[in-house]
């Protein structure tokens, strides 16, 4: 395996062991959760490829099997963005070669390092949750967390009604994907967080987001 090296490029975040939060909820809405492709990139990224050729080789190859050599593209920018947030060639490691389990906690971290409502969601509603040792999560619960999100943060003040239902579903999408709930149940699910995923999180000062994987 060549020496791994995380291309930061043109407009995204400098590392710094911070938040970086710099994509909105409608980027969320359109990339979606994005396993496969994310293990994809980050496999290439392993391989020493970089950023601008991993985004060339998805559209010219169709690497992701879409319709347009457009959403190719732009879906491995977005995953290639989601593993330069998170600063750790160790954790795209673990994204492109680790178990199916270690995959998905590291998507959901890249994502909440990305996209600001995926981190509010995922610690202070989920995490909020399990620190409470309530473990359901219901509509109406999420409900809640959207108003209280979009009074709170003025770039979604003005999100329209269908904005805000599709951040909510991808929002409950990930729940589902990431193991925490089950379609149709509001029953929410003890996660475990991986260990060597959490031994790299604290490494990087990522505590507080050791909430949205029950582990405190």
């Amino acid at each position: 395996m060549r020496e791994l090296s995380i291309d930061q490029g043109a407009g995204t975040p400098a590392a710094s062991g911070a938040r970086f939060r710099s994509r909105s909820g409608g980027s969320l809405t359109r990339e979606k959760f994005l396993l496969y492709e994310m293990r994809t990139v980050a496999g290439l990224l392993c391989d020493g490829e970089d950023e601008a050729s991993i985004i060339e080789r998805a559209a010219s190859e169709n690497l992701f099997q879409y319709p347009t050599t457009k959403e190719s593209r732009s879906i491995a920018k977005a995953c290639s963005a989601r593993l330069a947030a998170l600063d750790s060639p160790e954790l795209v490691r673990l994204a492109a070669f680790g178990t199916p389990s270690q995959a998905v906690q590291v998507n959901i971290l890249g994502m909440m390092l990305l996209y600001d409502v995926m981190w509010h969601f995922m610690v202070d509603a989920i995490g909020g949750r399990f620190r409470m040792l309530d473990y359901t999560f219901t509509p109406m619960n999420m409900a809640a967390f959207m108003t209280e999100y979009q009074l709170e943060n003025p770039q979604a003040a003005d999100w329209t009604d269908a904005t805000v239902k599709r951040v909510k579903g991808t929002l409950s999408n990930c729940l589902i994907q990431g193991g925490y709930q089950t379609k149709g149940s509001d029953e929410l699910h003890s996660v475990m967080l991986d260990l060597e995923i959490e031994r790299e999180m604290r490494a990087k000062g990522l505590v507080e987001e050791l909430a949205a994987f029950n582990c405190f």
